[in-house]
C-alpha cells in the first residue's frame, strides 16, 4: 500500500512519513535487539531486563496506543 501511495505524486509526502513510521515503529526496535543479542548479552539476561521493565514497557506502550486512537479519531472528525 505505502508503495503504491508512492507512485501517485499527490500522495507522496504522506507515503514516506508512514513509511518512516514505519521503520521507527518496527524495524528499529527489530535492529536494537539483533544488536543486543549480537554483542554477546544472551536472551536469559535480556529476559530478566524486560521481566523488571514490564509496567515501564506497557506503560509505553498504552502511551503509543493512545496516540494512535487519537490520530485516528482526529482523521475522522
Amino acid at each position: 500500500m505505502i508503495i503504491f501511495m508512492l507512485e501517485r505524486s499527490d500522495s507522496r509526502s504522506i507515503a514516506s512519513l508512514y513509511l518512516l513510521a514505519y521503520n521507527f515503529f518496527f524495524i528499529v526496535p527489530l535492529l536494537v535487539v539483533f544488536g543486543i543479542v549480537y554483542t554477546g548479552v544472551s536472551s536469559n539476561t535480556v529476559a530478566r531486563v524486560m521481566e523488571k521493565k514490564v509496567g515501564i514497557v506497557k506503560l509505553v506502550l498504552a502511551g503509543v496506543f493512545f496516540g494512535v486512537a487519537v490520530l485516528l479519531l482526529w482523521s475522522v472528525f
